[in-house]
């Protein structure tokens, strides 16, 4: 009899047919129920099969008697599990106890099954059978008991299965998703939920299984719902626990089917709006380098791709601190294959190129970088156009309101400095003017040798604060300090933290309040004469830079390509000034009190070693009643001279503070300075907050022509002769106790961060291992709360409303 049953489930007749020639051949046989199940337990069935077994079981007429067998039937083999959950809800509902009461045993019946099932067969297959059980049953599976105790159970379960039929995963996530979308109907239920699912995901012991993805539902879609359960839930895990349960989420976008759920990009908005920013930034400096492999090199279909770049979009516009994840992620971004449907909005791979160029404008100041990604330049995109990019994209998408400059680059302080190389300063939020400014400064070799060289320093001073952070630039075993300290003790009480304020005027309050060693500081001569009375007024100050006018149309030819050379605005600056009309002078001789014409002249008594020249880059426009920027060019390779009563000194340039945008209220700052490391051709050190690279001169004298909002602003010159006070000199240079001792407790912090970063690091690495091999070879690197707001390049990021913001 069983050959017979199996010949017709084998055979090539409709469902409907076979079920109609099995019920004829049970009711022939006079075969039991119990039989039938008998025979199912020991066959191996496809869903078909179950089909034909189920419609044939209903056609039977089912006694009381009947519902006894199928409910000790439930424990006996999984195979039979589908028919017999279903049979035994059919005979409940018959029962004459009573629906509730029947139905009640029997969900205790089924999770018993599901339970005994997997602790016997922990496979696919059995989880096949247990979400089309649950799925089929017409239980009400809300009771919160119920409920919870089955989430648990399938997350438990997906969780540990590490092989699966990918083929049948699609029919598998459909089933899933509807039994998971009766169980979690409410928001306990679904911050329980979210609670099990990330709590199998942060796990530091087990990496999960992709399979686990297949549990993912539409409650985590509802921006409104996820926050909720978010809230209540979120405080349960580490900034690492989050991190590490999101990334493996990633993993899921192997699977066509999930990705097209696209699971993660709910999650990074919601976390924007509970402004969980260090987890975001995380996410971006591990992931960010890896998607963007994967979408350059992985053979990925359109569902695949679009989700997956629209994470990265997401994470790399929000981290808009520091260039070095983008910078990374560059050359990736310019070779993504497009997808093969577009859809509305552009492919993947002009969304990408767009995304280049934004955040290319946003870091400038990389000519290392970006001569090689834009052979002609990077594309020009105005300061509106970033900003509103970065608040479509960024992660002030997920809270709203204005970009949201987050992350700092506090964390880079952990990365090791590499033999020879120069150390760079973290942007603690808008404070690109102070790092321009101090790297300037450490790059005076005079000046580090008087003020390191001191035996004592004030405590509390100015001086004992900037010889405390050059020992560190020069010693410390860091890629990258974080200047909290100095700038609390060098930033002017009128500047608010976290605008950005002008290099130029942050300069000149440092310079005043360290003593005069002649390093900076001259002395000029103001002599105006006066045109009726030809009474002469003299006044003597200090000066420890000069203002060079660049009128908005000055040109130049020759061999300055166009642009106007220092020396002329030097010249200029010394040549008698007329003081007339709106300028008249107001004699104190006995032309007072009426104004009257003069001539003003000046004139150098004495001139420091090393020659600070501020350009006026900022100047009131008349006739648009505001302050613009002149973006007219120099030419910087020229040494200029000055001259004094006595003689005419020579300066070569040895730094550029240079400024990038297009506008006075906005801007970013780095510095580029010669390597005096390096004999024989100049070479160049380029200064951007936390990145320091070398750069030639040949591709600094090009610069201005490539990147034409970026113009120098400060330009630093050494006396010629002067260049004894070298680096050699510097690094012989003994430091007095007070600096040794912070050098060492900066060493000793380190060592143990590093010792910290490799303990909470193990877990990670060994999960690594047994990623999917989605992920595997393609870009997996291990580099490595109030968000500070921080400036980005090119003036994307940030406007201050401060008076006194740019000084000329």
């Amino acid at each position: 009899m069983a050959s017979l049953m199996e010949s017709v489930l084998g055979s090539e007749h409709p469902a409907g047919l076979k079920t109609t020639l099995l019920t004829k051949l049970v009711n022939s046989a006079n075969i039991s129920l119990l039989s039938l199940l008998q025979f199912v337990a020991g066959t191996s069935l496809t869903d078909e099969h179950e089909h034909v077994i189920i419609s044939t079981c209903r056609r039977i007429d089912l006694s009381l008697q009947s519902r006894e067998d199928i409910g000790a039937f439930l424990s006996y083999n999984c195979a039979a599990s589908v028919v017999c959950a279903r049979l035994q809800l059919e005979v409940s509902e018959r029962s004459p106890g009573g629906v509730a009461c029947g139905r009640g045993a029997v969900a205790v019946r089924i999770r018993n099954l599901c339970l005994a099932s997997l602790a016997s067969s922990p496979d696919f297959p059995t989880l096949r059978h247990i979400s089309v059980i649950l799925d089929s049953a017409t239980l009400d599976l809300s009771s919160s008991q119920l409920g919870t105790q089955l989430i648990a159970l399938l997350v438990h379960a997906h969780a540990h299965v590490a092989e699966f039929d990918k083929a049948q995963f699609e029919a598998h996530l459909a089933t899933c998703r509807r039994v998971v979308g009766r169980l979690v109907h409410s928001p306990d239920s679904t911050s329980f939920y979210l609670l099990r699912m990330f709590t199998c995901l942060a796990s530091a012991d087990r990496a999960p299984s992709t399979l686990i993805g297949a549990l993912y539902h539409d409650c985590l879609s509802s921006k409104e719902v996820l926050l909720e359960a978010l809230s209540s839930s979120i405080d349960r895990f580490s900034t690492g626990q989050l991190v590490l349960a999101i990334s493996r989420q990633l993993d899921w976008y192997e699977l066509p089917a999930l990705a097209r759920l696209d699971p993660v990009s709910p999650l990074l908005l919601a976390l924007a709006t509970l402004r969980q920013f260090s987890v975001l930034s995380s996410l971006a400096e591990k992931h960010a380098p890896q998607l963007a492999e994967v979408l350059a090199r992985y053979p990925l279909d359109g569902c695949q791709k679009r989700p997956l770049f629209s994470i990265l979009r997401h994470l790399l516009a929000g981290l808009v601190t520091s260039p070095a994840t983008f910078h990374r992620c560059l050359p990736a971004l310019l070779v993504i294959v497009d997808d093969s449907d577009s859809g509305g909005g552009g492919g993947v791979y002009s969304q990408s190129v767009l995304l280049a160029c934004v955040l290319a404008n946003h870091f400038p100041g990389h000519p290392d970088v970006y001569d090689s990604a834009f052979p002609g330049g990077v594309p020009p995109i105005s300061q509106a156009q970033r900003l509103d990019y970065l608040r479509r994209f960024g992660w002030a998408g997920g809270g709203g309101g204005e970009v949201s400059l987050i992350g700092g680059e506090q964390h880079l302080a952990a990365n090791e400095r590499a033999p020879g190389d120069h150390v760079g300063l973290a942007n603690l939020g808008n404070t690109c003017y102070a790092n321009a400014a101090v790297q300037a400064l450490f790059m005076t070799d005079r000046l580090y040798c008087e003020l390191v060289g001191r035996r004592e320093l004030a405590e509390g001073s100015l001086e004992l604060a900037l010889a405390t952070l050059f020992a560190l630039l020069q010693h410390t075993q860091r890629a990258c300090v974080v200047p909290t300290d100095w700038l609390s003790a060098s930033r002017p009480s009128w500047f608010v933290p976290g605008r950005q304020q002008d290099a130029s005027e942050y300069l000149h309050h440092i310079l005043d309040r360290l003593p005069d060693s002649g390093c900076f500081r001259g002395q000029l001569e103001s002599v105006v004469t006066c045109r009726e009375c030809s009474g002469v007024s003299a006044t003597r100050q200090p000066f420890s830079d000069l203002t060079l006018h660049l009128p908005p149309s000055d040109t130049s030819s020759g061999d300055h390509g166009g642009r106007v050379p220092v020396q002329p605005l030097l010249d200029r600056l010394l040549q008698p000034e007329p003081l007339t009309g709106a300028d008249q002078y107001a004699c104190p001789g006995t032309c007072a009190p009426r104004l009257v014409d003069a001539e003003k002249q000046l004139s150098l008594l004495t001139l420091p070693h090393h020659l600070i020249l501020t350009v006026g880059r900022f100047a009131y426009d008349e006739q648009a009643r505001c302050r613009r920027k002149i973006l007219t060019n120099l030419s910087l390779t020229d040494d200029v001279t000055l001259p004094t009563q006595s003689e005419r000194v020579t300066y070569t340039l040895c730094g550029i503070v240079f400024h990038s945008g297009d506008s006075p209220y906005s801007g970013h700052y780095y510095f580029a300075g010669v390597d005096r490391r390096r004999a024989g051709a100049r070479c160049w050190l380029l200064f951007n907050d936390s990145r320091v690279s070398p750069v030639s001169e040949a591709s600094l004298e090009a610069w201005p022509d490539r990147y034409s909002m970026d113009t120098p602003y400060i330009l630093f010159y050494t006396r010629r002769g002067d260049e004894s006070c070298d680096d050699g000199r510097r690094r012989s240079l003994l430091l007095n106790s007070r600096l040794m001792a912070e050098v060492e407790r900066d060493a000793s912090l380190f060592l143990k961060e590093k010792a910290d970063s490799t303990r909470s690091s193990r877990p990670q690495s060994h999960n690594s291992q047994s990623r999917t091999s989605f992920w595997r070879g393609h870009g997996d690197h291990d580099d490595d709360d109030s968000p500070p707001s921080s400036c980005g390049g090119g003036g994307g990021g940030f406007a201050s409303s401060s008076a006194n913001q740019f000084i000329c």
